[in-house]
């Protein structure tokens, strides 16, 4: 569970948000105080970020992961 995965969330549910990878797993991740955002000024993390996260154990039916770093937003 060490492996450090990516995605983009998809929606942003109080302290947590859901990230969807690339081959369609939904995770549902937070953040903690040690994740590194190239957002500064900013919300820590918002709809369309493309994140890195590790999962965790989890005990709910939806895979659970810690967010260790957000990118750099792109607007147009």
């Amino acid at each position: 569970m060490n492996e450090t995965l990516a995605g983009v969330v998809t929606r942003v549910t109080g302290a947590s948000y859901i990230v969807e990878t690339t081959d369609g797993l939904k995770v549902r991740c937070r953040t903690v105080p040690s994740t590194a955002s190239e957002n500064e000024g900013s919300n820590l993390v918002a709809v369309g970020d493309r994140v890195e996260f590790r999962l965790k154990a989890s005990e709910t039916e939806m895979a659970e992961g810690v967010t260790s770093r957000v990118e750099a937003r792109r607007t147009a």
